[in-house]
């Protein structure tokens, strides 16, 4: 019995580590995305709700960093109120990831009609009012080599035509740089996307042909799959840890009626 509880205890401090290493990647990431205009996730949702998932993020990557630890010391000092605290909070845990893995799931297709959503909304309306919405769609669009939101003529429907516009003005419009190939030169680029009139054709030579819904939802597809597989991981190592957490609780409350 004392080489198993031995061995469940080393167990438990493994699976410990392992939940403090991905409660660090957690905190890292979501500053990362609070800190860095330009990251791509931002594009499936608002601004607002943006910001909310983040720090949403952070609050569960600092609850698992206390968890893990939690977890450690009730191991090592092999206290009892320790053990079941750990439990109690990582079952809380446990459950919350459950739902979230499968709403996900579920709503995979809205999750892209929202991503297609905001994209367009943010080629047509969005583009010219929020500056970090500016850095993050130049930098798909040069990151993804892509333009607009399906095609590149979706930006004569983008409304930075200010207040007072004459005629020929409001009749007329621009496609941002970050459209243009990296081959392209600056005068070329220019003469390419700005001050275009409504129905002319478009230089594809200069200015990439591709919308950027398709890729952005290329790229969401194959990071959702990867989150999802390792969701599944992390909440069978959870599991796991429950389990031995009960059992070591149990054997740790009968050594010490013993001793007495």
């Amino acid at each position: 019995m004392g080489g198993c509880y031995n061995c469940m205890k080393y167990l438990m401090v493994f699976i410990n580590l392992i939940v403090f290493v991905i409660s660090i990647t957690m905190i890292g990431l979501a500053i990362w995305m609070l800190v860095d205009d330009t990251f791509y996730v931002s594009m499936a949702v608002d601004a607002a709700n943006y910001k909310v998932d983040v720090y949403m993020l952070l609050a569960g990557g600092l609850l698992l960093l206390i968890v893990s630890f939690l977890g450690c010391c009730g191991v090592v000092r092999e206290s009892q109120c320790m053990l079941i605290s750990f439990f109690c909070v990582l079952l809380g845990i446990l459950v919350a990831q459950i739902a979230t893995v499968v709403w996900v799931y579920c709503n995979s297709d809205k999750l892209e009609s929202m991503i297609r959503y905001n994209i367009k909304s943010t080629v047509e309306e969005e583009y010219y009012k929020d500056e970090r919405l500016q850095k993050t769609f130049d930098a798909i669009q040069q990151g993804l080599k892509c333009c607009g939101a399906d095609y590149a003529a979706d930006w004569n429907k983008s409304k930075n035509i200010l207040v007072g516009a004459t005629i020929e003005e409001k009749n007329t419009f621009n496609i941002p740089r970050s459209c243009c190939t990296l081959y392209a030169d600056a005068s070329t680029c220019e003469k390419s996307t700005q001050n275009l009139h409504i129905g002319q054709g478009i230089d594809f030579d200069v200015v990439f042909e591709n919308g950027c819904a398709n890729k952005v939802l290329d790229i969401v597809r194959e990071k959702v799959a990867i989150v999802f597989w390792v969701a599944i991981a992390i909440i069978i190592l959870e599991f796991i840890g429950l389990i031995f957490t009960i059992i070591l609780a149990v054997a740790v409350g009968k050594s010490r009626h013993y001793k007495r």
